[in-house]
């Protein structure tokens, strides 16, 4: 038997209007369907010059409120559970170059603080007493502080812990 139906192209099966192709691509529907997925493609566009500009939607730290800073100090603390709270307790070194809320250079004696590990931070070859290396992230708003990297240090590296002297801001 036969197929009763008449044959045609397939962009004429695959277009959505009821009125033949070449039509279509002429009416109104048509060249407002056009205009709004250009639209949408130029929109893309500078969303996506807009992220290379800035490196990748990086922000640098005064437009984020976040400083960082490079401390150095003795875990004396670690979360007991890997599942849990990742929050490292550190005796930290003096650091002299810290910014308080008011954004005076204060400077920061050392002490023993606890930190949040951000997730992409390994704690799993660190122990109590091992010497480390970390990369703090500190916010006023929202309130933020965190070790967003770390790095163990030989064993006889020696620590100084004393009052801050504080720096003038550059």
């Amino acid at each position: 038997m036969s197929d009763p139906r008449p044959k045609c192209s397939r962009s004429e099966r695959l277009s959505p209007s009821p009125l033949p192709p070449d039509h279509a691509a002429t009416s109104l529907a048509g060249r407002v369907r056009r205009r709004y997925a250009a639209a949408l493609v130029a929109l893309a566009l500078l969303g996506l010059a807009s992220a290379c500009r800035d490196g990748g939607g990086a922000r640098d730290e005064k437009a984020s409120g976040v400083r960082r800073y490079t401390v150095r100090g003795e875990v004396v603390r670690l979360p007991e559970t890997p599942a849990g709270a990742r929050q490292v307790g550190l005796r930290h070194e003096a650091i002299d170059d810290f910014v308080n809320q008011a954004g005076e250079t204060v400077g920061m004696g050392s002490m023993v603080m606890s930190f949040e590990a951000a997730p992409g931070v390994s704690l799993e070859d660190v122990r109590v007493g091992d010497k480390v290396e970390i990369q703090l992230a500190v916010g006023w708003s929202p309130p933020t502080l965190r070790i967003e990297q770390l790095r163990k240090l030989p064993a006889d590296t020696a620590l100084e812990f004393r009052e801050a002297r504080a720096k003038p801001a550059p």
